[in-house]
This record gives C-alpha cells, structure tokens and sequence, in this order.
C-alpha cells in the first residue's frame, strides 16, 4: 500500500527587539495566530506586510513563509516653559531613561526661585520616564523695605536672598518663633537661602 504523509510549510515569525509567536510547520490552509511582544524600551509598529493587528491570525499558503514584527524604541517629550527667563536643555524627544541636565537661567534683573515640582537648585538631572512638563519661576530683583526695624535711623532691604542693612554696624536676624538666624555685618548667601526658604518671616533687630 500507498503511504502519504500530509505536506506542511514553514512559518516564521521573527523581530529584533521584541519576542515573535507562531512560527512552526502547518498544513496550508491553516489558520494561525501569530504575536508580537515588544521589548524593554520599544514598542510594536507594524508587520513586514503594513498590517498593525497585534496579535493577528493568518492563514497558512503551500508555500514557507516569512512575517517580520517591527518595533521601535519608546521616546517621551521633556517639555519646559519659563517667564523671565530661559531654561536650558529640554523641548526635545527623549529615548526611556534618559537623564537630561536643565538649567535655569533668569533674564536681567530677574532672580531663580524653584522648579513647580518644588526643586531649588536651578541646575538639575532629570530622568525621562513619561511625557514631562516643568516649569522654572524667576521673580523680579528689586529692592523692598521690610519691617521688623527698631531703630529709626536703620534702613533693612531684602533683594531676592540678599538682606541689605544701612546705618547699623551690627545686626541680627530672629525666625518669626524668636530664634536667632544670623549675628554678623555680613550674612554668608547660603544662611539667608535657608532663611527665607524655611521660614515666611524674617525680624532684622540692629543691636
């Protein structure tokens, strides 16, 4: 007697950057479902042959064949505004992870004071992760009286971090509860930084 053995055909489905199902030997006129798992950092786009279902059931011809899954890498757009000032790095598309350096610059006469999410250091890293949005505020250098002075001869001035004291030659600076923040001519930058980061009102005592 006769033996037959049933014909079959070779399906390959393949992909870089990405793990293909459904590759094997079928009999034509099978139907097949075939899938695409994209890798870390990509996305699927596409089949070699412009169709985008994921997964999607073909069916087999008398004949091998090829179905290729075309991935490309997931990216994020770092957006960034500023009033006042500019900000550099950012307003580009961004590969997953990628760490972007920004820079807070203020025009003249203008001062830094915080990243929206409540950062206040006007360089910093950013890790892109997901479509982002930050904002830099810049506020106005000018020269304000502020209370707070026993003497009336004392004139006390506070530009942007800097507290400017006339006609004392000692003075201190008291936190809102009293303590004393400073006692000197000559306040270093980074205690009036931390002052008037920490605390919403500052008393200047000429003593």
């Amino acid at each position: 007697a006769a033996l037959f053995e049933k014909v079959t055909y070779t399906l390959t489905v393949e992909g870089a950057n990405g793990t293909c199902f459904g590759s094997g030997d079928y009999p034509a006129g099978t139907s097949v479902e075939i899938s695409a798992v994209a890798g870390s950092g990509y996305k699927f786009v596409m089949w070699s042959d412009g169709n985008t279902d994921n997964p999607r059931t073909i069916t087999t011809t008398s004949a091998n064949a090829t179905y290729t899954a075309l991935f490309e890498e997931v990216t994020y757009t770092l957006t960034v505004y500023a009033e006042h000032g500019e900000v550099e790095g950012g307003n580009m598309s961004y590969t997953s992870g990628a760490e972007v350096t920004l820079t807070a610059v203020p025009d003249e006469g203008y001062f830094f004071v915080m990243w929206e999410d409540g950062s206040a250091d006007p360089q910093r890293v950013v890790t892109v992760d997901a479509d982002m949005y930050l904002t830099a505020y810049f506020e106005k250098d000018i020269v304000t009286d502020i209370e707070g002075v026993t003497s009336g001869d004392v004139v006390v001035r506070v530009r942007g971090n800097n507290i400017e004291v006339e006609s004392a030659d000692r003075y201190a600076v008291y936190n809102l509860s009293g303590s004393k923040i400073a006692d000197t001519t000559n306040l270093p930058s980074n205690v009036l930084r931390y002052a008037f980061t920490a605390y919403s009102f500052l008393k200047v005592l000429p003593h």
